[in-house]
């Protein structure tokens, strides 16, 4: 195979998993919405960080729901010149998804592999599974099942999570909960806060 090894340039591998990490009400979700859209349209990260392998993207966002979500992304799309009627996104549309349950995982990968989505973006981690998110038994089989997806249909994971308010660490040490979920991750990006400005990292 002589693709670039690159999804989006220097920012996420192809069929990369990983995190999009930040305190609450940095940006994250708009930041993982801005990734969806750069796949989708082939449009560059940013409007710098050129796409290598344009595909369908699947979105759920817990928070948002499906109308704010797609709101969100129009906005993006007109910022970026991009026809929001004409992109290859999907809304996967539950009203409750648990990522630990078998009979969800079951649908997710069906879904995943009827779109032959190109990368699948889950907001957030913290409501998307039934487990104790400090629990490493109950994140390994979560991030076990994410790996799955990954496999088994070459799709890349984009996972939300948050970072802890009161971590003396950065980037990967800080997320919430169980270290695997750092350990996890092989594309991962940061947003930070410093000075009124936001930053965003990749690791």
């Amino acid at each position: 195979d002589d693709r670039p090894p690159w999804l989006i340039e220097g920012i996420w591998s192809r069929q990369g998993v990983g995190v999009v990490g930040g305190h609450p009400k940095l940006g994250k979700t708009w930041v993982a919405l801005e990734l969806a859209l750069s796949i989708a349209s082939g449009t560059p990260f940013l409007g710098r960080f050129a796409v290598h392998d344009r595909g369908p993207v699947l979105v759920y966002c817990v928070e948002d729901g499906q109308q704010g979500v797609r709101d969100r992304m129009e906005g993006l799309c007109e910022a970026r010149g991009v026809d929001f009627d004409r992109l290859a996104v999907g809304w996967i549309g539950a009203d409750d998804l648990a990522l630990d349950r078998p009979g969800d995982q079951l649908r997710l990968h069906a879904t995943v592999e009827k779109n032959r989505a190109k990368a699948i973006v889950l907001d957030p981690l913290v409501r998307l599974h039934l487990g104790d998110e400090s629990n490493s038994q109950d994140i390994s089989r979560l991030l076990r099942f994410l790996r799955s997806l990954q496999q088994r249909h070459g799709t890349a994971v984009i996972l939300v999570h948050h970072t802890r308010k009161a971590a003396a660490a950065e980037h990967g040490q800080a997320l919430r909960g169980s270290g695997d979920i750092h350990a996890w991750g092989s594309s991962n990006l940061y947003i930070h806060k410093i000075d009124g400005h936001w930053k965003l990292s990749a690791e």
